[in-house]
């Protein structure tokens, strides 16, 4: 979407000291009473956490600037900001718990950071060897890179939880079904073709892709019309478009199926 007052892409970039003012005045857009329900952390409990911490001593120091602001500002309670995590998954005590009771587990990865339990059980963890400490989804000894950063996991999982207008539709698609609709059956990455065919069409609607966006999400926005894709890897990719206008909604939908073979989910 754009800044009504000065036309200028937003949410707004920024860095970690403007980070959470840019969070919440995106948040508060589509959920003015989410700012009212986030509960901080205090320095004490921040503390604890990284004294707690499973990894190896050297790589603490390396926890992100925009880690300690998600806890400084909702450590405690988020107001439901991450995906797929039961309400209290974040909550700082119960990671605090977490790291205490697996800090002999040899199946944890030394590196990791684990920040979260997801609803099925799995966590999300940032990795600290990565030369940008990126955002993994983990469960057991399996891991998906999910964001390539904390910073952009914040504000894709803002838009994945907030970001709706009047009109919203969920689709899904696969890796074979992409290929057959598009009869690049050769394509070396699926998601490059997926990317190419929407630009067309978002330039068509002035769209623009988020700067949140990476290699796991493509995320295209403009004034009351917004659509997700996930990359996907062995099962099927998903995303979805919301808009203000029906007819906006349903000639992107109609061309995301047409072109790419995605499916609506009614």
């Amino acid at each position: 979407m754009l800044n009504q007052s000065n036309n200028v892409p937003f949410p707004r970039e920024g860095t970690d000291a403007n980070l959470f003012e840019r969070l919440s005045e995106y948040i508060s857009v589509f959920n003015g009473n989410w700012i009212r329900r986030i509960e901080p952390a205090t320095q004490e409990q921040i503390n604890r956490l990284k004294q707690a911490s499973v990894i190896k001593e050297g790589y603490k120091h390396k926890l992100p600037k925009s880690y300690d602001v998600y806890l400084k500002h909702m450590g405690v309670d988020d107001g439901d900001l991450l995906p797929l995590c039961w309400r209290e998954a974040s909550d700082i005590e119960h990671m605090i718990d977490f790291h205490i009771r697996n800090v002999n587990k040899d199946d944890l990865d030394a590196h990791w950071f684990h920040f979260a339990i997801q609803d099925m059980g799995g966590t999300y963890a940032i990795d600290l060897a990565s030369d940008i400490p990126s955002v993994v989804e983990t469960e057991g000894a399996y891991f998906r890179r999910i964001a390539e950063s904390f910073e952009k996991f914040l504000f894709q999982s803002a838009f994945y939880e907030f970001e709706r207008y009047s009109y919203y539709n969920y689709f899904t698609f696969s890796i074979n079904g992409v290929k057959a609709a598009t009869h690049l059956f050769d394509a070396d990455d699926i998601f490059d073709v997926i990317i190419s065919v929407t630009r067309d069409m978002a330039e068509k609607h002035d769209m623009y892709k988020a700067w949140f966006s990476d290699f796991n999400n493509y995320i295209v926005v403009g004034e009351g019309i917004a659509f997700f894709i996930s990359r996907p890897y062995d099962y099927p990719g998903y995303g979805f478009v919301t808009g203000e206008s029906a007819a906006v909604v349903d000639d992107i939908l109609d061309t995301l199926t047409l072109k790419l073979g995605f499916r609506k989910k009614s």
